[in-house]
């Protein structure tokens, strides 16, 4: 029964009983497991609130609302938090316990640093095994106020995390001005995040803003294996839901078997999808893995490990995974050479000699991008190297020489195979990326992109402008991938391949189509616009009325899960192609598994007149 039908007498009853709960500390802890997505293991528990099974209170929300109806919400926090660590204690569960927390606790006298010290004292645990998850009931009247509050549970050791972020009061300013270690997407994000592609594109964007800000991403409501698979694929570090695990009084540790298989299974299936991106190589090709030191391990220690390794030029400080900065050979040995400083710094913790502005990638980082990085670091951060982190995570280090010879290499490969026109490229590499995508049953679409008419074209203004037409085609195309997910490659004369893996590659390819009537407009005299037509030669060397040079894509929609081959993925996107030429104006023409070719786009083309006939 809904506590709004009560009457008042059954109200005050239900007061009576939530003052009794409390004064009996009578509630039940209930644990749910958060799940490392890449290894199956448990990283801790959310600790929740039951009430009596069969009672009006029975569920987390009836408690909450009758507490705040009755001003005792302080009071119910207070009595949760004791049953939920005690059951925590009790059963002696593994990693950090996820304590929801409000803003209000904060600014309460009752509620202290000193005093959860104590209460966690009393249970034989420690600050770093607890996370404060903040949660949103209602707006903070002061964030500045706030972040003061939170300082003393901060430097004690507790671990912040912001809860439902898209949800309730949760903001980007919030999250900048807090800087928590763990942020937890709202389950409505998550859900059915494999169908709709704008929660995919908000996952995407927040996980990449986690990365940036050191802070490890939840994601909240994983209750398909659909819904896993995109997290991983997307590289979200943790995540929590029915699919992995349940709400129990008493945790099941450790998870399920056939769980933690498909965990490690679909890991290893988006860690080879995000290193092998077609036409990019990436960070993790450098990686070396080196031994970390803890932030309070001893500077003679560090002295002495220098000393034993010879080859080591630098040492990544790494704190519960996480990379916190790096200690440079050069600088601590020159700093223990200086007289009494070895004395001086010998005992004490690494961290005050680490360089905490170290940089940090990625494994998926395209080598590209990881130079762009390094160059902008100056010429101090070609002797550091850079530490290589998986979802935020420390997997190992790189050094800048690798990277510079694998960067020259990759040129050299490429110019090798690529177009020597529009340097795109060529044959070989194309073949290499779509025997890859097919081998790995990735999704993705295979487009066909042919200029209609060129021969007219050229003919009649000359190959210089005829090559002006194609490296301008092979622009706009470029511009309409995705520069992490999509290759283009440049078959010969007027003929290039997409190979598109992004979400949105019908809107690319319709964008890429209007810009080219736009942008090909120019390369024609005003009177072939205004006519719409060319007098040239055709390929048979007849004379005659040509329409203006339009751009025709043929795209073939792979889903991974067939049996496609190489030559019949050729022969449909052949045909493909030849289906959009025979419309007038710039045509996308698709098909999908087991469906009819259909027309999606048929543009005015250059001139810009109305086209029919298709």
């Amino acid at each position: 029964m809904s506590l709004h039908v009560l009457s008042r007498t059954e109200r005050d009853e239900t007061l009576g009983l939530l003052v009794q709960l409390l004064h009996e500390q009578a509630l039940h802890a209930c644990f749910q497991p958060i799940v490392d997505l890449r290894q199956g293991r448990v990283l801790g528990f959310e600790g929740l609130i039951r009430g009596p099974q069969g009672s009006v209170l029975a569920t987390p929300l009836a408690l909450f609302e009758v507490a705040s109806r009755h001003g005792l919400l302080l009071q119910l926090e207070a009595c949760c938090r004791k049953v939920i660590l005690r059951a925590f204690a009790e059963q002696g569960l593994p990693g950090q316990l996820f304590l929801n927390t409000s803003a209000d606790c904060f600014f309460s006298p009752g509620f202290s640093s000193e005093q959860l010290q104590q209460q966690l004292a009393e249970l034989d645990m420690r600050p770093s095994q607890l996370v404060l998850e903040l949660t949103e009931e209602r707006p903070v009247a002061s964030l500045t106020q706030l972040l003061r509050s939170l300082d003393p549970y901060r430097q004690a050791g507790f671990a912040l995390a912001l809860d439902d972020l898209g949800a309730g009061y949760s903001s980007l300013r919030r999250w900048h001005e807090l800087k928590p270690a763990y942020v937890k997407m709202d389950m409505h994000f998550v859900q059915e995040i494999d169908a709709e592609p704008m929660k995919r594109h908000f996952t995407q964007t927040i996980q990449q803003l986690c990365t940036l800000s050191g802070a490890l991403l939840i994601a909240e409501g994983i209750e398909s294996h659909r819904e896993l698979r995109v997290l991983q694929e997307l590289g979200v570090s943790y995540g929590q839901g029915y699919f992995l695990g349940k709400p129990q009084p008493e945790a099941v540790t450790p998870l399920d078997q056939d769980v933690v298989a498909t965990i490690q299974s679909e890991a290893r299936r988006a860690h080879q999808q995000r290193n092998a991106r077609p036409g990019q190589v990436v960070a993790h090709s450098l990686l070396h893995r080196v031994e970390p030191v803890a932030p309070d391990v001893h500077c003679e220690a560090v002295y002495q490990r220098f000393a034993r390794e010879p080859d080591l030029v630098a040492l990544p400080v790494v704190d519960h995974g996480r990379p916190l900065g790096m200690l440079d050979r050069q600088t601590l040995l020159e700093l223990f050479a200086g007289p009494f400083k070895r004395d001086l710094y010998g005992r004490r913790p690494c961290r005050v000699l680490m360089d905490a502005d170290a940089l940090v990638v990625e494994a998926n980082t395209a080598l590209t991008h990881l130079s762009q990085q390094v160059l902008e670091g100056g010429r101090a951060q070609l002797g550091k190297g850079f530490v290589i982190t998986d979802g935020g995570l420390y997997q190992g280090v790189g050094s800048a020489f690798d990277l510079m010879r694998a960067i020259t290499a990759q040129q050299l490969t490429a110019a090798r195979y690529a177009n020597p026109l529009t340097q795109l490229p060529g044959n070989v590499p194309i073949d290499e990326q779509v025997d890859r995508l097919l081998a790995e049953a990735t999704p993705f679409v295979a487009c066909y992109a042919d200029l209609d008419h060129f021969k007219p074209f050229n003919d009649l203004y000359g190959y210089r402008q005829g090559d002006d037409l194609i490296r301008l085609t092979g622009r706009i195309l470029v511009d309409a991938c995705h520069a992490e997910l999509d290759f283009i490659g440049h078959i010969g004369g007027d003929d290039f391949m997409l190979l598109m893996r992004s979400a949105d590659w019908e809107s690319r390819c319709r964008h890429a189509l209007f810009r080219f009537d736009e942008e090909a407009a120019h390369l024609f005299d005003p009177e072939h616009r205004r006519q719409g037509r060319l007098h040239a030669t055709d390929r048979t060397g007849q004379e005659g009325q040509f329409p203006l040079t339009s751009l025709s894509l043929g795209a073939v929609v792979v889903s991974g899960q067939g049996s496609m081959t190489h030559h019949a993925l050729a022969e449909q996107a052949a045909l493909m192609k030849k289906r959009a030429k025979q419309c007038p104006g710039s045509t996308l023409a698709v098909v999908e598994p087991g469906q009819e070719p259909v027309i999606l786009v048929v543009t005015r083309g250059p001139a810009g007149q109305p086209v029919s006939g298709c």
